[in-house]
């Protein structure tokens, strides 16, 4: 057989017929068997073996997977289904992650880096997201998330104005030192224990905080997060999770919980919707139509992508230390590990710092693999990879789960916290512009995310600023930025980059 003719090939020679025809569907790999890279070859029937093991013990064969990619039409092909283990996820080789990911990696996108690019079509009932016990892994009822497309901003003439010199001074000076929450306000503290794939966002009631099955390496002080008892069925955001809620009394004026610090619960489904929060900065935006006004009285301002989408700056307390690190691909990590940097990792063991204290170097002990970012169709997550948990402060995300905007919210290893939406952002920058300059410029606060390594900070820790931490990171979103600054600039009349810089 012209498959085995290549003596790198020989040690294909027993794997099961099976196996070779589903290799010979797959992405990547030649019509002979053969692919360009030997990894990729070995890697692509380590997981054609895992998906027919998977296939066994549900209600499909391997031969209805085979005729599915033969077709190869959404519409026109039914669910393959596999069942949904313990924690969601399959092992193939080294790797592990949900299996309708590591499938259409094999059959149809095969530089696929994360879940996070793959969405369900609507015709798919056992969709990964919709936790039910069967998984569908058909290739063809998942797509590649695409970003949308965001409408410009209009600028009308009677909204441009002064701003006051005082007040634009204070501001400059916050953006350029990269630290713009509000640190007058102590967070107040949330958990969430998601681990599953954001399309299918939804909140879910829980009565009581329990604690969690994971084993972790997390510090005794550290307080414990609030789970879903049921860690097959894990939710999105457990609201109860609150490490705010498990102290009574912890929170305070605005809180989401009310006085007293008591238990929030949603109906089934999740909370609400809301045209807007309390921040003006819309849960869900609604279609965008611009009215009619004679284009001499407006300017219009789009949004546009910069090279790197974000840049990632590294604190030990409130100093900074270390470069600055801008992300040119969509899925980096930020590790506590000394290799040599490269393109998709910022490596802080190689930051050095003469001032480093006890508490800083205790903590870069336990970073280890740390936080995975991800930007994708205009969203980004973080996703918590360490042994131990990262704590982050969002203010996209608080105004999403309609928290207090300086929320810290705990995130467990193994889950993750969609941390930035630019639809969102867009509707919430429309609507500061009809409010005036000064709306405008407290939107900064949503293109600066903050993430501290094992320590959190917030009402229930004895550290009640991010700049209290001992290893923290501020992730500065560089598109939102540059549009946020254009629009800033055109309101005020001022020089271009003069409103932070």
């Amino acid at each position: 057989m012209q498959m085995f003719g290549d003596t790198r090939m020989n040690k294909y020679l027993f794997v099961p017929a099976g196996v070779r025809r589903l290799v010979s569907l797959s992405a990547g790999v030649q019509p002979d068997g053969t692919s360009k890279a030997d990894d990729h070859l070995d890697w692509s029937y380590k997981c054609a073996k895992s998906v027919i093991r998977k296939l066994r013990d549900s209600r499909h064969s391997a031969k209805d997977l085979e005729n599915v990619l033969k077709l190869g039409a959404a519409q026109e092909t039914e669910c393959i289904c596999v069942a949904r283990s313990l924690d969601g996820r399959v092992q193939v080789g080294d790797e592990k992650g949900p299996p309708h990911f590591m499938y259409c990696r094999l059959f149809r996108w095969p530089d696929l880096k994360t879940y996070h690019e793959l969405r369900a079509l609507n015709c798919c009932p056992n969709a990964f997201h919709l936790k039910k016990e069967h998984i569908c892994i058909n290739p063809y009822h998942y797509t590649l998330v695409t970003p949308t497309a965001l409408p410009p901003v209009i600028i009308s003439r009677n909204a441009q104005g002064d701003v006051d010199s005082r007040q634009l001074a204070e501001f400059n000076s916050t953006a350029a030192m990269g630290l713009a929450m509000d640190e007058t306000e102590i967070p107040e503290n949330q958990s969430t224990d998601y681990s599953g794939d954001m399309a299918g966002s939804c909140f879910s009631p829980t009565g009581s905080a329990v604690t969690s099955g994971y084993a972790t390496s997390i510090p005794p002080e550290t307080p414990p997060p609030g789970y879903h008892p049921d860690e097959d069925l894990k939710s999105p955001i457990s609201v109860t999770g609150s490490t705010a809620s498990v102290y009574a009394g912890s929170a305070g004026p605005g809180s989401p919980f009310g006085s007293g610090g008591s238990v929030a619960s949603f109906p089934q489904g999740g909370p609400r919707s809301a045209a807007s929060s309390t921040d003006g900065f819309r849960s869900s935006p609604l279609p965008y139509t611009p009215r009619a006004v004679d284009s001499d009285e407006t300017t219009s301002i789009h949004y546009q992508d910069s090279p790197h989408w974000c840049e990632i700056r590294y604190y030990e307390m409130a100093q900074r230390v270390g470069h600055i690190f801008a992300a040119t691909i969509p899925s980096i990590t930020v590790n506590g590990f000394t290799q040599d940097t490269a393109k998709d990792m910022f490596t802080l063991g190689l930051c050095t710092n003469p001032n480093r204290t006890t508490d800083a170097e205790n903590v870069r002990r336990h970073i280890k693999r740390g936080v995975r970012l991800t930007y994708i169709g205009g969203e980004v997550f973080a996703e918590c990879i360490s042994d131990s948990p990262i704590f982050i402060q969002s203010a996209s995300s608080n105004a999403r789960y309609k928290w207090n905007k300086t929320t810290v919210c705990k995130v467990p290893p193994g889950c993750h916290l969609k941390i930035f939406n630019n639809e969102e952002f867009a509707a919430a920058l429309r609507d500061a512009v009809s409010k005036g300059v000064q709306s405008v410029h407290e939107l900064l606060r949503l293109v600066n995310i903050r993430i501290s390594f094992i320590k959190g900070w917030g009402v229930v820790y004895s550290r009640k600023k991010a700049t209290q931490c001992p290893c923290w990171i501020e992730i500065q979103l560089t598109g939102p930025l540059q549009w946020l600054d254009k629009v800033m600039v055109k309101m005020s009349a001022l020089p271009p980059g003069s409103s932070r810089t």
